[in-house]
């Protein structure tokens, strides 16, 4: 399907919201509207909510996609938090990727957790 992306300004925070089969193009589309709202707006968290996703990349494309996300300089100083299902392990490869890249977040399954986390 797609997804969404919201703001909170008080908070400064971005929230995407991924529903649906997920690939690449949707999932750099939106690495690129988040950046923009941080460029534009100065946010330095992001809330990513995977629970409603099923990511099918392949293994190739997964590796690019961390790539990108670790690579990214404006992620760097941002607060982010994954919003996981208990047994969802879909990202798993896509965040050791990111993270040997540099990329630092932490993964929730509580939206509770993660929004304490994030200060929202």
């Amino acid at each position: 399907m797609g997804y969404t992306i919201t703001t909170k300004p008080k908070q400064r925070v971005t929230i995407v919201k991924y529903v649906g089969e997920i690939g690449l193009q949707i999932r750099e589309t939106a690495v690129q509207e988040v950046t923009n709202i941080i460029m534009a707006f100065g946010y330095d968290s992001i809330l990513v909510d995977l629970r409603e996703a099923q990511i099918t990349m392949s293994a190739s494309e997964q590796c690019s996609f961390g790539t990108l996300l670790g690579d990214n300089k404006y992620f760097v100083d941002c607060r982010t938090a994954y919003l996981v299902k208990r047994d969802q392990h879909d990202n798993d490869f896509i965040e050791t990727i990111a993270l040997n890249r540099g990329y630092t977040f932490h993964t929730f399954t509580s939206e509770l957790m993660a929004y304490e986390w994030l200060g929202i």
